[in-house]
């Protein structure tokens, strides 16, 4: 089995299925899908995806694989929890691993609260609810990633990993560079570079997301105070649960 298979470790609203999408559309960086997802290829309207484990397994090294042999996965910390007691590693024996992330923590967390409050994870998708400015939900969500963000870099410490970083902002600049570089850093000659043409996704950032950061930072923001990891702060200095 190819040494190329890889897993890129992730957090939500960093940009990892839109890398998905320009890493497939090279026809040779395997199709790094969260293929462990049941629940939501079925709600995309995969009826026949199975729910089982061994199945998606079954998909991820078949249809996660290009025709070199490569095969990737998305993976984070959350479907980690999930799938604990289950050898998904092994059959990539071993996976080299790719850390996206996203630099701009705060900008990332409000994306979060606005995809829940919309029901919109993707701008393909139909928006079932309205957005609504809430302190406190972005205070939730930062500190969520914080904490996932912690755990993937202690996994990674205690199995020797060292991943390739990548930050969104990075591959929002220049996706192709990102695409050369990880494909370099898998050891995989590129055949072509990403076919835009096949990416589907679009951002969905917009005014509305930096007028909410400027009102959070504005309202949070303390130079001599230290965040608490597990409460929330609210204006005026009190924090609560």
């Amino acid at each position: 089995m190819s040494r190329s298979n890889y897993v890129v470790m992730t957090y939500a609203r960093c940009g990892a299925t839109w890398l998905a999408q320009l890493l497939g559309s090279t026809g040779c960086l395997g199709r790094p899908e969260d293929w462990y997802n049941g629940k939501g290829y079925r709600k995309r309207g995969i009826a026949d995806y199975p729910l089982d484990r061994e199945g998606q397994l079954t998909k991820a090294l078949s249809e996660g694989r290009s025709a070199n042999d490569v095969a990737g996965l998305k993976m984070s910390a959350t479907r980690m929890d999930e799938l604990a007691g289950f050898d998904w590693s092994g059959p990539l024996a071993p996976p080299h691993f790719i850390h996206l992330n996203r630099l701009d923590r705060v900008a990332r967390a409000i994306s979060d609260v606005r995809a829940e409050q919309t029901g919109q994870w993707r701008s393909t998708s139909a928006r079932d609810g309205e957005p609504s400015y809430d302190a406190g939900a972005i205070h939730a969500a930062l500190r969520k990633h914080a904490r996932d963000e912690a755990r993937i870099r202690l996994y990674f410490a205690v199995n020797g990993i060292v991943p390739f970083e990548l930050s969104y902002e990075a591959l929002h600049a220049d996706p192709e560079d990102a695409v050369a570089r990880i494909a370099d850093f898998l050891g995989v000659a590129l055949i072509a570079p990403p076919d835009h043409g096949k990416v589907t996704l679009d951002v969905q950032r917009d005014a509305l997301n930096e007028e909410w950061r400027e009102r959070f930072m504005a309202e949070a923001g303390a130079l001599n105070e230290l965040p608490r990891i597990d409460q929330a702060r609210r204006p005026g200095g009190i924090f609560r649960r």
